[in-house]
């Protein structure tokens, strides 16, 4: 829309003579060398936003987690960041929101050192977790994080060692 609003506007100032969609003025179109320039522009500006736009959703995963024989469905999103494990078994931990799971369950307190925060960590050991697409991981640790994931539509965060 951007480049025929500025062909047209190549065409009122410039053009004495169109052919269709083509304005002539002496020769050489204006119109034609200003597509032949920004096309090239806009269609690399597209790919390279259609790409990024696919990259940061192959990170999206539906997962369920098995805790004493129940099952939580939630949606997740695999963080390379987080390198979270428990120090004493080296098992990978992954976070989940508090609404999502119950907390009656019994849980261990992992020691945890973030950005500008350090301190322990509710988590409770699963039987397995589910991820679509990549398989059944056991000997897996699930963090209960007190506040929400600001990832929209986003209830866990998987760890990077999951994805093995």
């Amino acid at each position: 829309m951007i480049l025929g609003g500025f062909l047209y506007y190549l065409n009122l100032e410039f053009s004495y003579k169109q052919q269709g969609l083509i304005f002539m003025f002496e020769g050489y179109s204006l119109n034609v060398v200003a597509l032949i320039i920004l096309s090239p522009i806009i269609l690399y500006m597209y790919i390279k936003q259609a790409l990024d736009l696919k990259n940061n959703y192959s990170n999206y995963y539906k997962v369920d987690i098995f805790v004493k024989r129940k099952k939580v469905r939630c949606n997740a999103f695999l963080d390379t960041g987080n390198r979270l494990r428990d120090p004493y078994n080296n098992k990978p931990i992954i976070l989940i929101n508090k609404h999502i799971i119950n907390d009656g369950l019994a849980t261990i307190l992992i020691p945890y050192n973030a950005v500008n925060e350090i301190g322990l960590l509710k988590c409770i050991k699963a039987d397995k977790i589910d991820i679509k697409g990549i398989g059944i991981k056991e000997n897996v640790l699930v963090g209960i994080m007190n506040n929400k994931i600001k990832i929209d539509g986003v209830d866990c965060i998987l760890h990077q060692a999951l994805m093995n």
